[in-house]
């Protein structure tokens, strides 16, 4: 780093604090400014030797000359980029040094401007793999861009965050040296432009000379260097929901990639949304020439419109770890069921709300499903008309019988009436279309995108073909018309409304149910921990439990459950605690001893 930028960042740091001259007593105030900014601490001692007031000597790092940049460069500031590079002169060297450091501030402001809307501590999030792999291959190959795509709160951000900070940002990154631009959309697109040229704009955001040809000036530092010009785009939803003019929007992106044409200098990585990307592609599919330059990604599915994988076990435990929260309360097939990132924001909220609490069935996910569709459909606009579209949905797969999707015709009139709640579904990862190329002629079809979500409106709408009565008459259907997992799930949605309702007449009928004994006894374990987590809510309950008439069917019951599966000790454990006499209380002990001497627990 040369005087002449030093001298321009001193100019900038007093010009921003409105800083006429200088003293030594000044720099604890610097200091102290760029603390509350950035919450990054630079010392006092480093401003006094950017201003002279101690002896230099040694280089500033790359740390404090990033800090430094980042603090001059606040939205309401002129940016050191229009005039750093235009009132110095460098050689080449000293350029790029520049343009690396000026990137990677720009970067680093986008990764803290993440962080800060992480709906989790940023601390716990993690770096996944795949996307380093991917991104590795693609960077080494000949295609020009890349989309990282998958339904909307899948983690793409956070993704995106980790690959910069591992690949490019730290001391022993792989690409330390390449010129990173890892931008917020709303950052580069201006669709208030009649016709927008990226490669002018970026010129502009680098500081480079305005009438630099973007792609030329870094296929010859390529050529020389063999470093390149990473661009990654993220949050591109943000400025259609702002903006609209989707058209326009993808005609600037068509129109960069094909500006880059075959340059081995530059890569573009854009994140987006499946519904978006769907659109998108639609732009290009007829140009073979942007086809062949579209990296899809080891895990690419053309039927869901996404290359970002599920988190796998490993991912899952890591962030548990991280979280401090214990996992051993979850059996593994449980902690499978937290393969999506939106899921760790509830599951988190939970163990925080209830920190006793250990779930070793399906219940913290039945919460977590009912918190994310309250954020996203109940709480949401257009409330009535997506849960509209939503019962039509389940209605028209003959209540699941038919499987769990439609064909998009046979939603044609609700489509038209409540279009704006329709694409709310679809741009938030509640309902996905589909194209059918098997067929004879292409169909387009319509599903909910997680099973969890399908069962629980599946559920709530059987729920109202009973008028709303958790009666033998609909567990007789339940049982009748479903088989297996879609009939355990129906069932255990009926146990958690009904507890949660204070419905606790529907204990006597789960007691009494003819199921075999593997899923009886899973059913009786989530019906305990549902009680105990009611309990704990509110302790109330406990006396509107201690009901003669319950306690009465629980003990008639209790010889035919399984005495030495868990699930016994569970239910007997909860009932103790509401038991109505002391008699009962002494019954339900006997029968815990009894249980323990079986299974050898002495």
């Amino acid at each position: 780093m040369t005087h002449l930028i030093l001298n321009e960042l001193r100019h900038l740091i007093l010009q921003k604090l409105k800083i006429q001259i200088i003293s030594p007593s000044d720099c604890s105030y610097i200091a102290l400014e760029i603390n509350k900014s950035l919450r990054k601490n630079i010392s006092v001692t480093t401003i006094k030797r950017l201003f002279g007031f101690a002896v230099t000597q040694h280089q500033f790092s790359t740390y404090t000359i990033n800090t430094l940049l980042a603090f001059v460069e606040s939205e309401q500031d002129i940016p050191i980029s229009k005039t750093a590079l235009q009132t110095t002169t460098l050689n080449k060297v000293e350029e790029w040094d520049y343009l690396v450091i000026k990137s990677k501030s720009y970067s680093e402001a986008t990764i803290k401007r993440i962080a800060e809307n992480c709906t989790i501590p940023y601390e716990f999030t993690i770096n996944r793999k795949f996307a380093a792999h991917d991104f590795d291959y693609f960077y080494h190959s000949n295609f020009s861009f890349t989309p990282f795509i998958s339904q909307g709160d899948y983690g793409k951000s956070i993704l995106l965050s980790h690959l910069v900070e591992n690949l490019f940002l730290k001391p022993e990154a792989k690409f330390k040296d390449d010129v990173i631009l890892f931008l917020h959309a709303d950052k580069i697109f201006n669709l208030a432009q009649e016709k927008q040229d990226l490669t002018k704009d970026i010129v502009v955001l680098l500081g480079l000379p305005p009438r630099t040809n973007l792609i030329q000036y870094f296929t010859e530092q390529h050529s020389q260097t063999g470093h390149k010009l990473v661009i990654i785009l993220d949050d591109i939803i943000q400025v259609l929901n702002k903006h609209g003019l989707k058209p326009k929007l993808f005609d600037t992106i068509v129109q960069f990639i094909c500006d880059i044409e075959d340059s081995p200098a530059i890569k573009l990585v854009i994140s987006f949304r499946s519904y978006t990307w769907r659109r998108f592609f639609q732009s290009i599919r007829h140009s073979s020439f942007i086809v062949n330059k579209w990296f899809t990604g080891s895990y690419f599915k053309k039927k869901d419109h996404s290359n970002v994988p599920p988190l796998t076990t490993g991912e899952i435990e890591e962030i548990l770890s991280k979280m401090d929260l214990s996992q051993a309360a979850l059996r593994s097939t449980h902690t499978q069921k937290l393969r999506h990132p939106f899921q760790f924001y509830f599951y988190y909220q939970l163990k925080l709300e209830y920190p006793e609490n250990e779930y070793s069935s399906n219940l913290i996910f039945h919460e977590v499903t009912l918190k994310y569709l309250t954020s996203r459909i109940f709480q949401s606009s257009h409330a009535s008309e997506k849960l509209a579209i939503c019962k039509k949905l389940i209605k028209l797969t003959d209540y699941g019988r038919q499987g769990n999707r439609i064909s998009k015709r046979l939603l044609l009139e609700e489509l038209i009436v409540y279009r704006d709640a329709y694409m709310e579904l679809l741009h938030d990862g509640i309902l996905t279309e589909q194209v059918n190329d098997a067929d004879e002629i292409p169909t387009e079809y319509i599903h909910f995108i997680n099973s969890e979500v399908f069962e629980y409106f599946l559920f709530k709408q059987i729920v109202e073909l009973h008028q709303d009565k958790l009666d033998e008459t609909y567990y007789n259907f339940i049982l009748s018309e479903y088989k297996d997992h879609h009939q355990n799930t129906l069932l255990q949605w009926s146990v958690f409304e009904g507890i949660k309702d204070n419905k606790f007449e529907i204990i006597k009928t789960i007691l009494w149910l003819k199921l075999d004994s593997n899923h009886h006894n899973e059913l009786i374990t989530f019906l305990a921990e549902n009680i105990k987590h009611k309990i704990s809510s509110d302790e109330c309950l406990k006396d509107k439990l201690r009901c003669p008439e319950l306690h009465n069917a629980m003990v008639n019951a209790l010889p035919y459950l399984d005495f030495a599966d868990q699930s016994y000790q569970k239910i007997l454990n909860v009932f103790s605690e509401i038991a109505d006499t002391e008699e009962t209380f002494v019954f339900y002990q006997s029968a815990l001893i009894f249980s323990d001497c079986l299974n050898l627990n002495l």
